[in-house]
């Protein structure tokens, strides 16, 4: 892929494609620049080795100084103490969960990929892998068919949905 100068991810509900320009936002790009369309999955988020580290110290403080709750010193410095490391656990804990979701997300979630001539790329996010398939298929059909003044599409990118001239498109993509 190109370099990050030139890779943009776009956050946009909808894209339009009438006649031969592709719009979104404050952008336009002339249909016959693309070069390429494709997808790919989104990179995993980092594990949070700092979660499993505060983890593990809440741990070993919380075990430490519950031994001295089990010979009957109950002074304030040890229960704070044992508090603090219970805090520890937990934040350790919710951590990792965080990530775990990101994990989650990132797995359900693809870009598209859009390549110009000029080596600059367009990056969208999708969570639908059935509309993504549609995306594509609509690209497909426009770079066979080309395009004409006629050619309208409008495709809402957060509601999964393609509309040509006004009309929701079914392209049975499996």
């Amino acid at each position: 892929m190109a370099d990050d100068s030139k890779n943009k991810v776009i956050a946009t509900q909808n894209l339009t494609i009438r006649g031969h320009l592709l719009k979104w936002s404050d952008t336009s790009i002339q249909i016959s620049n693309i070069s390429m369309v494709s997808t790919a999955s989104l990179p995993a988020p980092r594990f949070p080795v700092w979660s499993v580290i505060i983890f593990a110290i809440g741990l070993l403080v919380t075990v430490r100084f519950a031994e001295a709750l089990s010979y009957s010193y109950y002074d304030t410095p040890t229960i704070v103490i044992i508090t603090v490391g219970v805090i520890l656990i937990s934040v350790g804990a919710v951590g990792f969960a965080a990530w775990m979701s990101s994990v989650q997300d990132s797995a359900e979630q693809k870009y598209l990929h859009i390549f110009l001539n000029s080596g600059n790329v367009y990056s969208f996010i999708v969570r639908d892998q059935k509309f993504l398939q549609q995306m594509l298929q609509v690209f497909s059909n426009i770079f066979e068919s080309g395009t004409t003044n006629e050619t309208n599409f409008q495709i809402n990118v957060q509601g999964c949905e393609i509309r040509e001239n006004g009309a929701v498109v079914n392209l049975n993509v499996r």
